[in-house]
């Protein structure tokens, strides 16, 4: 009961003592007002901060509640009804800080910045950089007005990509990694940026210069591609004319009339490493050629002395005729076969040109003044790149002459 009793007293007497107390430290002159130690100098754009909380003043039990802030450029700064400093544009401002009953009074420099809201990199998303080759990423800061626009560059894995302070890629080893890009004004703003290092192709090498195929025949290109550990060693495939050949996104060569082409294999990856072959399509045995004149040799008597030469024209594309070898068959008057022979004659008959060739070595049977008709068979062709052409029976080319 008495420990109750010593409470209530007590309550009673600071209950009476509060309001002299209250008035002692209203009463109070301000003596000296001060900055507080590490108070806020800075504030964004759109943002406020209670002045009062900026301020010591003394003795310390001084009030401060009718202190006046006032802002020296209202348009970067200006002081609301409730005392904060509201920012308005960047800038710098000083803040009077007045006792009206007293003389105490202090000037605070403030600056108002505006923050970096937004930064944008060029790629966007992803970049991707050769080993050993540097990618400029380009940076555009949003607001343009930002105060402070600097940012700092960082890679999460350095062994697979480096970044400059400038935003320049390096490529170190082929791999993925993150780039990131962070401003350092205090707004936190960060943005990644996936980079792909690959290891570019260096060398497309074709087997042959060129090559050879006939129409409505197809063939694969044989190549190389250097390193054998690049990235991607995918490759582009393109014709010059599509109407001579065509090429199938796996090199796939398909002549489709006589002519010349270019067949061209790029990289897929970026590097613009490409190489070309020729490819020749050439037309088919039975119109590679044609036999389309016959000569016989005479005496100074005007008599046939059995020795025959023929016009060839050579409708290859690239391929050179060296050798043809024939059947010719000698008929008289009645339509009665006098003799057959198979002579053979090398030559070198270049593409798109007629020749006349040397006579015969060997004597035609039946051929003589009583010969009506001759008819001259090619039953095989070499060309100059190895290739051998012999005619079934019944499929030759045929020159069929009457003699006069």
């Amino acid at each position: 009961m008495k420990k109750i009793r010593i409470i209530l007293i007590l309550t009673l007497v600071l209950a009476l003592l509060a309001p002299a107390a209250l008035a002692e430290s209203a009463d109070v002159p301000i003596a000296k007002i001060k900055v507080a130690p590490g108070a806020q100098s800075v504030i964004n754009v759109g943002a406020s901060v209670y002045l009062p909380d900026l301020i010591q003043v003394e003795p310390a039990g001084a009030s401060t509640d009718n202190l006046v802030f006032t802002s020296s450029n209202d348009s970067v700064a200006n002081v609301t009804a409730s005392r904060q400093l509201m920012g308005n544009a960047p800038g710098k401002v000083s803040v009077t800080v007045k006792d009206p009953a007293g003389k105490a009074t202090v000037k605070m420099d403030m600056q108002v910045v505006q923050p970096v809201s937004d930064i944008v990199l060029a790629p966007d998303i992803n970049l991707t950089v050769f080993t050993g080759k540097k990618e400029k990423v380009g940076l555009t800061v949003y607001p343009a007005e930002a105060t402070n626009k600097n940012v700092v560059w960082s890679s999460n894995d350095e062994s697979i990509a480096k970044v400059s302070n400038n935003g320049t890629v390096t490529g170190v080893n082929p791999g993925r990694t993150f780039i990131h890009c962070t401003t350092t004004d205090g707004s936190n703003v960060d943005k990644a940026l996936i980079v792909d290092v690959v290891r570019p192709l260096k060398k497309i090498t074709f087997a042959s210069k060129s090559s050879t195929l006939l129409k409505y025949e197809d063939m694969y290109v044989t190549y190389n591609t250097e390193p054998i550990d690049a990235t991607n060693s995918d490759l582009e495939w393109t014709s010059s004319d599509d109407r001579v050949a065509t090429v199938s996104t796996n090199g796939r060569v398909y002549g489709k009339t006589p002519g010349k082409v270019t067949i061209t294999a790029t990289a897929r990856d970026g590097s613009g490493v490409k190489a070309s072959t020729t490819v020749y399509v050439e037309p088919d045995a039975q119109n590679a050629f044609d036999v389309d004149y016959l000569w016989w040799e005479v005496n100074r008597y005007g008599l046939k002395t059995g020795r025959i030469k023929v016009d060839v024209v050579n409708r290859c594309i690239n391929r050179r005729i060296k050798y043809m070898g024939f059947e010719v068959d000698c008929y008289d008057q009645n339509g009665g076969l006098m003799g057959s022979s198979f002579p053979g004659c090398v030559m070198n008959v270049a593409p798109g040109k007629r020749v006349t060739t040397r006579y015969f070595s060997s004597y035609i049977n039946g051929l003589d003044n009583a010969t009506k008709r001759v008819v001259v068979k090619v039953e095989a062709v070499t060309f100059d790149d190895g290739t051998m052409v012999v005619f079934p029976y019944g499929e030759e080319k045929v020159l069929d002459v009457n003699v006069r």
